[in-house]
């Protein structure tokens, strides 16, 4: 529920719909690959011109090592659906395997005027960083509505997140991509994007807020905290006004100062997440997973199930992971999964 918040604010509406092949001609498929340097890169089925996920070449000796941990990965998937409010879009966040993962390859504005075909797509991701900014700016702009006044945010100096939450949250997605005003008490005189950016951000982040926690792994960088819904009442709410205030900060080129676990990165992104992106949330774990495959059949004389301990406040539970955890055996075949 707390992924779902920050995940449709920030790249829902950014890729709709099929491609029209009258209008745009097809390049040769076989050589579109998006490389990200993670091990896995996109390709473009021809079926239905739908970007998936496959092993990158430098992976390849992994393709004919199907029971391997390392060849499995899973990617973040959104099923929207409607709600009580026509501005805030309501969903569900799943996890599914890389083949079953896709995408559509055609960005459109709301208007169906046509941003970008995967063949752009391509050719930008092949582009020097400068020239990529420069591309995705022009991509973002298109988006935006400046012709259609400014969205006003008006905030008291001491109440700033209360009033920027109340005023982000009751936005419609036309307002989002409007030029937004900020407004303070006139004494205080006026407040810049920069200034308005960098106060909420600070204030949503910090550590007594109770929605984020440090990295185990690495300390300058910060995880959602699995115990937000305790400390902070209705944090949900939070969740996804981030989420807008950072899909908002990509329209508006703000850099904003908050560095998410890396695992987060690629959960907004749609990018594979593997066993590896487990090293930086959790060494420990991470080195017993990968001694349990070297033990190959061995494994299932451990008695272990496809469940796991939580520790909430000095209660031990166990959890299933997947549907029946409690009664699947873990063995050679399924530890993988």
């Amino acid at each position: 529920k707390k992924l779902m918040q920050l995940v449709p604010e920030t790249v829902h509406g950014l890729v709709y719909n099929g491609i029209c092949l009258r209008c745009n001609p097809s390049p040769n498929l076989a050589n579109i690959k998006l490389s990200y340097g993670i091990g896995w890169e996109r390709t473009v089925r021809a079926t239905d011109f739908k970007f998936r996920w496959e092993l990158s070449s430098e992976n390849g000796s992994l393709k004919s090592k199907s029971n391997s941990c390392l060849n499995i990965a899973y990617v973040r998937k959104v099923d929207f659906f409607g709600g009580d409010n026509a501005g805030v879009c309501a969903g569900r966040v799943s996890l599914v395997t890389s083949d079953e993962s896709v995408v559509d390859s055609v960005v459109e504005c709301s208007n169906g005027c046509t941003v970008a075909i995967f063949s752009d797509i391509d050719k930008a991701q092949r582009m020097n960083p400068k020239n990529k900014i420069k591309w995705f700016q022009e991509a973002c702009n298109r988006f935006c509505r400046v012709n259609e006044g400014h969205a006003r945010i008006n905030v008291r100096h001491k109440h700033l997140l209360e009033d920027s939450i109340k005023a982000v949250m009751s936005f419609s997605q036309t307002d989002l991509r409007k030029a937004w005003a900020f407004e303070r008490e006139r004494e205080l005189g006026e407040l810049t994007s920069h200034e308005w950016y960098k106060s909420v951000i600070d204030q949503v982040f910090c550590s007594d807020a109770g929605l984020w926690q440090k990295c185990a792994m690495d300390e300058t960088r910060v995880e959602i905290n699995f115990l937000s819904d305790m400390l902070c009442p209705g944090h949900l709410k939070y969740f996804r006004f981030v989420g807008r205030i950072l899909g908002k900060a990509l329209f508006d080129q703000q850099l904003v100062r908050c560095r998410l676990a890396k695992h987060l990165y690629k959960l907004l992104l749609g990018w594979p997440i593997v066993l590896n992106d487990l090293k930086d949330m959790d060494l420990p774990c991470h080195s017993y997973l990968r001694s349990l495959e070297e033990m190959g059949a061995g494994v299932a004389n451990l008695g272990l199930h496809f469940t796991v301990s939580e520790d909430l406040l000095g209660l031990r539970t166990r959890v299933p992971l997947i549907p029946n955890g409690f009664e699947i055996a873990v063995d050679e075949q399924n530890l993988p999964e």
